[in-house]
């Protein structure tokens, strides 16, 4: 990382051109502080492109998308872009102030071996922490205020490092939407490299209704865990992961009314297990003990479940 590294600011979209075009607005007093602005536009809006053209920062670069690719189409924006440091942020997401951007570049350039920063999410209603988007292994009322290793990435509101990721690769784009930070934390991990929450950079989610489809996450969460845990981890990590994590899915989706969405997210998860063991590539033993001393911080399923009752944003 140079003396004073690049930002590459990358938002995905799709069904929200209004949002993002409010966003960009908002943005461009700021746009100096980007090396690039990239947005991935898996609706391929013409209204979006429109906008471009006629009052968006000069440093905006729309790339369209034939087809939506959900959240992993990040994935585009990430290695289409040049910076240092690569700052992706979902659609419905904005910076709470960019001056706090000069926190993130200090951060990285103190740490030789920072892959990834996740920000603080708040709620843009009332400035409440989310706590949807509160994966970390810490309890949220401890260390939602302090600095602390992870192995979670909040995808939508995170800072990668630019060279490290563009080495190893984004989001596989075969996940869709949901889980997807697990696999690339532990491709970054593996890399040797760490993984941060900076609190001292905060977003706000408005939480768009455009674009959601209930029960969605159940099937995606579900489907996608089994997927990224065979492929990735060694086999007890593997077996471990996914009961810990269907247990926890299985009991909220039973309290939310969706079971039927888990379900069909397990079956569609094991239904590929031969072609997703033919191509595993599990992590070293190392890395194995790094995310086995991170999830030892994990909060018992009662006390996700109860957590994920005051989500506003899985159903």
């Amino acid at each position: 990382m140079n003396d004073s590294p690049t930002i590459s600011l990358v938002i995905v979209t799709y069904l929200r051109e209004a949002i993002v075009c409010d966003t960009l607005r908002v943005l461009e007093p700021h746009a100096s502080l980007f090396h690039e602005i990239l947005v991935v536009d898996n609706g391929n809006s013409t209204q979006l492109s429109e906008f471009a053209r006629t009052y968006a920062p000069a440093n905006l670069r729309i790339l369209p998308q034939t087809s939506n690719d959900g959240a992993v189409g990040r994935t585009h924006g990430i290695l289409a872009a040049s910076g240092d440091i690569v700052l992706t942020l979902d659609d419905d997401v904005r910076l709470r102030d960019p001056s706090e951007l000069l926190n993130l570049r200090r951060f990285f350039q103190v740490g030789s071996r920072i892959g990834c920063v996740n920000f603080r999410i708040l709620y843009e209603s009332d400035l409440s922490l989310d706590l949807s988007d509160w994966c970390h292994p810490r309890d949220p009322a401890l260390y939602a205020d302090r600095l602390f290793e992870t192995n979670y990435i909040s995808e939508g509101a995170c800072a990668l490092n630019g060279a490290i990721v563009r080495k190893i690769g984004a989001y596989p784009l075969d996940l869709f939407i949901g889980q997807e930070g697990v696999e690339l934390a532990a491709r970054i991990l593996d890399a040797g490299y760490d993984i941060y929450y900076l609190p001292s950079v905060s977003v706000t989610h408005s939480v768009a209704t455009e674009g959601r489809t209930s029960g969605r996450q159940f099937f995606f969460n579900a489907r996608n865990i089994y997927w990224i845990s065979l492929r990735t981890y060694p086999v007890g990590l593997a077996i471990r992961t996914i009961l810990r994590e269907w247990s926890t899915l299985a009991l909220f989706s039973l309290i939310r009314g969706r079971l039927v969405h888990f379900a069909r997210g397990c079956f569609e998860g094991l239904r590929h297990t031969a072609t997703l063991w033919a191509n595993r590539r599990p992590i070293g033993s190392d890395t194995v003990r790094h995310l086995s001393r991170l999830n030892s911080f994990k909060p018992t399923v009662l006390k996700r479940v109860k957590r994920l009752l005051r989500s506003q944003t899985l159903d």
